[in-house]
């Protein structure tokens, strides 16, 4: 009896303390759409879907620990509403599982606890509305119900999908753990939003309205980050999202990542993170971001951080790297974006722990990494895009910051087997200062600044170089932002938008790098580039561009005593106008184009104020849009441009207005010349004499013009010289082509290996044209020759006068065949040579002259007939060049004219004939018609007798007048002959 009581009184202690089972599993479910059932046993609760669409109201939606809720749907393409439209929040705390999507609406909030197990296709998790319709019709368009507070999604289970996660709310936390390994994991914060399916499981939320006012979690404490991860993300081969957009009243930050966001690549698949925090608020990274792929074969993926302001924080790492080469990270943004989707932030701010990089770990090319802001930018912390260890170049990185910049060190952009990537520095205006790299004296981010100028420590520029990198520093235009929380203006006033050196920049070990600079106003060198270790093969290439925003304002200044050595590189120069006080050197090639009326003034250490000293050894040189001012050179001598160890020699819209004490304007080149683009002017002389060919794409004009050189000329545009033009080619042909003129006020004189005429020579009064050497023949009309001028181009000459031979080298022989030269007022035709009497004109078929003169030194032979509509006058004698006006002679060598039978000599006007031995079988139809000084030339005669002449300026148009002559006067200097 005892016993029994006994074993009731425990009995009733036990029922009363024993805790009470209450069942958490969701309730009050009712479809309003679709077909399926609800069956709970236990703590299990199944909801079986019949149709490929599902809405579910219920009026809590909860799962215990102890319990599990699974959807089994058609198939993982299903989806099933669960709208909760009672007013407690939903809390998962056990399992939630589904072979399809699961959509879950709280208005009230939705936590997943720390013992929780999602496993589904696809989740949606948002405390945003939509209605039955838009979500039927796939039109997934989320928005907060005005009559609720703003509440939140919180993880901090385990979640498992197949394709897709999302969780969207005003305020959106992760602090477990959720994977979607090829598919994709979205975290947005906003009032309202559009849910978008981009892909294979890939999905997009785009938020339409921002939030506005205080967010709590379902404990009803607030939030202070619109969306935050502290725990582990991972959607490899696939897409992590965070988005975010503020009305300007979050707390903290609108998106913050203090833990792992991980979308490494699978099967060369790569990853995506995507933090986009929207116009308002700080988007902070204080955790991992890894983008890497580790395998054979893969590449990186793609990291981009944007917002109003962004920073990289303590041991923060964004790790874009690669087996195969490096991705892609963007920070902040890009400057000067046309796309204005891409949002470019006011500041960025990568703090001196922080790890940044895009390498390739095996054999690959490294990446590329922006770090940018329209405001200030702030890097300390360590940047790498390096080549792999096996092969392949260094990647690109642009840290740029409009209003200021600061940098701590300069990134790693190496390649152990490979050529050095590229840096890209950007602020408004920079000063290239002696030292490295800047100190952070921040205890964090830091968005302000009251510095207008930028400084940059040449020591890291010239750290870059000697890994091969390519420099790129960009002054780029201002835009004036605020800070956050203070709205302090950064800048009070606007910066020079200048490039200034004050540092030297020693290239040493540059293995072939480069370095341009940009500057939207003015580039000033005030201090030195150069190689310290001369010798050892280092070169250069250096671009200044001022005004490269082309407003019109900037220029190009080399502050005297300032050397700019590049050794073996190019030397380039853009500018409004360029301003050479010290010297600049390179022995490869060297370009100086100022802009539009710009010009160029030299003086300095260069010195003399010769161009050519911006050369030094076998370099080229391009000259275009230039105006020469403040050039001089001593009286009556030549300013000299480029040398004769240039390569090319590239001239394009050059103006060359000089004082009349300036002679010449001469271009010397071991490569070509060639004429550019746009017209260029001299107001001297322009003499050209390149080792290579001339080459005229455009128009050409000076006082006088002399094309000369050991290669061709081509001219393919207009040539005009107000006094005299001069081409003497020695082993090249003069080329005029169709539709050109080469114009002269007095003379056109033509020495070449063989002339085309397609174009026209326009002479007010003689063209002369010779071959330019010894024993080679002239071909006039159909006639052959080494040189020939046919009548298609002796219709495109007009002149007074047209000369053919010359006494200054030998011309062996002319021949004259059909030749139609009527429209041309005179026709002097000469084959002697400066010694001995020898040269031969042969006349054969039918030909045509105004008036027409003939100067042989051993025979003229007319096996033809000619005519002549004024004076025919025909020497057989040695030329005399003669110092004064006229004089007499006796002729004592040996020349023939002979005139065959059927052959006639008709004129308009007198034949004059003066011959040792005259041979008359044809014709001479003139009046009068004289031999040797005679009028008894009846036909037929031969006759030998030496005759005295009396031989003039006027009577014979080879006699060369004054104490120099005139052809090829650059050439053979006091070329007299005394008689």
């Amino acid at each position: 009896m005892k016993t029994k009581c006994l074993l009731i009184i425990m009995w009733t202690v036990w029922f009363a303390v024993a805790p009470v089972w209450v069942s958490a599993l969701p309730s009050g479910g009712n479809i309003t759409t679709g077909n399926g059932s609800i069956q709970t046993s236990g703590g299990n609760m199944t909801i079986q879907q019949n149709t490929q669409q599902i809405i579910t109201n219920w009026q809590s939606f909860s799962i215990g620990a102890a319990e599990s809720v699974t959807f089994q749907q058609p198939n993982s393409s299903s989806t099933a509403l669960n709208r909760v439209i009672g007013t407690d929040p939903s809390k998962i705390m056990g399992r939630l599982s589904a072979n399809g999507q699961v959509f879950l609406s709280n208005p009230s909030g939705v936590l997943f606890g720390a013992g929780a197990i999602v496993d589904v296709h696809g989740l949606i998790a948002t405390t945003l509305s939509i209605s039955d319709q838009d979500f039927l019709d796939g039109n997934y368009r989320f928005f907060q119900d005005p009559t609720r507070s703003l509440a939140s999604v919180i993880n901090e289970g385990r979640i498992t999908a197949e394709g897709f996660v999302g969780l969207f709310g005003p305020g959106v936390e992760n602090r477990g753990m959720i994977m979607a390994n090829l598919g994709s994991v979205v975290m947005a914060s906003g009032e309202a939003g559009t849910l978008d399916f981009v892909g294979d499981d890939l999905i997009r939320f785009a938020v339409t309205q921002a939030v506005s006012g205080d967010v709590k979690d379902t404990e009803g404490s607030l939030l202070n980050d619109r969306v935050r991860n502290s725990g582990t993300i991972k959607a490899d081969g696939g897409m992590v999202a965070m988005s975010a957009w503020d009305a300007g009243q979050v707390i903290n930050n609108v998106i913050n990542n203090e833990g792992l966001v991980q979308a490494r690549s699978v099967e060369k698949i790569n990853g995506e993170v995507f933090l986009h925090g929207g116009p308002s608020g700080i988007v902070m990274n204080t955790g991992t971001i890894d983008v890497t792929g580790n395998d054979d074969g893969e590449t990186g993926g793609t990291a981009i951080m944007l917002g109003e302001f962004v920073g990289l924080d303590q041991t923060a790492v964004v790790d874009a790297s690669g087996k195969a080469g490096g991705g892609g990270i963007l920070v902040g943004g890009i400057i000067q974006n046309e796309n204005p989707d891409l949002q470019i932030a006011k500041g960025t701010y990568i703090g001196d722990e922080v790890t940044v990089k895009a390498d390739a770990t095996d054999d690959g090319d490294g990446g590329g990494i922006i770090i940018s802001s329209e405001g200030q930018a702030r890097v300390y912390g360590l940047i790498s895009a390096r080549g792999g260890q096996q092969g392949g170049d260094g990647g690109a990185v642009q840290t740029a910051g409009l209003q200021f910049m600061e940098l701590g060190q300069g990134p790693d952009l190496s390649a152990p087997n490979g050529n050095g990537g590229t840096w890209l520095i950007g602020p408004a205006n920079i000063d290239l200062v002696e030292g490295g790299g800047a100190t952070n004296n921040s205890s964090g981010p830091n968005f302000q600044s009251t510095r207008q100028t930028s400084k940059l420590g040449v020591d890291l520029i010239a750290g870059a170089l000697s890994d091969g990198v390519d420099v790129i520093v960009l002054s780029h235009k201002e835009k004036t932002v605020q800070a956050p929380a203070s709205g302090d203006v950064i800048s009070e006033n606007p910066p020079s938008e200048a490039l200034n050196i004050d540092g030297d920049i020693d290239f040493d070990g540059a293995n072939n790098g480069s370095l341009l600079l940009y500057a939207n106003n003015d580039i000033n060198v005030n201090a030195d580039i150069f190689d310290s270790a001369t010798g050892d093969g280092d070169l250069l290439n250096l671009t200044m561009t001022a005004d490269s925003d082309t407003n019109g304002v900037g220029n190009v200044n080399i502050a005297s005593g300032a050397i700019v050595n590049v050794g073996g590189g190019d030397l380039g120069i853009v500018a409004d106008d360029v301003d050479i006080q010290g010297q600049l050197h390179s022995t490869n090639r060297v370009y100086v184009t100022p802009r539009d009326n710009g010009t160029i003034g030299v003086d300095g250490d260069a010195g003399t104020g010769e161009v050519s000293n911006i050369c030094d050894g076998p370099c080229g040189l391009t000259l275009s849009g230039t105006e020469l001012q403040n050039v001089h050179a001593p009286s009556g001598q030549s300013m000299v441009i480029g040398n004769g160890f240039n390569d090319d020699v590239y001239v394009s819209g050059l103006q060359a207005p000089h004082t009349s004490n300036q002679a010449i304007t001469d271009f010397r080149s071991a490569g070509d010349l060639r004429f550019v683009n746009a017209p260029s002017v001299f107001s001297s002389t322009l003499q050209a004499l390149p080792f290579g060919g001339i080459y005229v794409n455009t128009a050409v004009s000076g006082n006088n013009v002399n094309f000369s050189s050991l290669g061709n000329v081509v001219v393919n545009a207009n040539v005009s010289a107000v006094n005299d033009f001069y081409s003497f080619l020695p082993s090249g042909f003069f080329d005029v082509k169709d539709g050109n003129t080469i114009t002269a006020g007095n003379d056109i004189l033509l020495s070449a290996n063989d002339i085309n005429l397609s174009g026209d020579l326009v002479a007010g009064e003689t063209v002369h044209i010779n071959n330019s050497k010894q024993s080679k023949t002239i071909g006039l009309g159909n006639a052959a020759g080494d040189l020939t001028v046919d009548n298609d181009e002796l219709a495109n000459i007009s002149a007074n006068e047209l000369r053919i031979g010359d006494s200054t080298l030998d011309t062996p022989e002319v021949t004259v065949d059909g030749a139609d030269a009527e429209h041309i007022a005179n026709v002097a035709i000469q084959s002697v040579a400066p010694e001995g009497f020898k040269g031969q004109i042969t006349f054969v078929g039918s030909s045509k002259f105004n008036n027409l003169t003939l100067n042989a030194g051993d025979k003229i032979l007319v096996d033809g007939n000619i005519s002549t509509l004024g004076d025919f006058l025909a020497s057989v004698e040695q030329p005399v060049l003669l110092g004064g006006q006229s004089f007499s002679f006796t002729l004592d060598g040996v020349g023939t004219f002979e005139v065959t039978a059927d052959s006639n000599i008709t004129s308009g006007g007198s034949i004059t004939i003066f011959a040792n031995e005259l041979i008359l079988d044809g014709n001479l139809d003139g009046s009068p018609v004289t031999c040797n000084g005679s009028t008894s030339c009846v036909v037929p005669l031969e006759v030998s007798t030496p005759a005295e002449v009396e031989v003039s300026p006027k009577n014979n148009p080879f006699v060369q007048q004054g104490t120099q002559s005139t052809f090829l006067n650059y050439f053979i200097e006091d070329s007299q002959t005394n008689c």
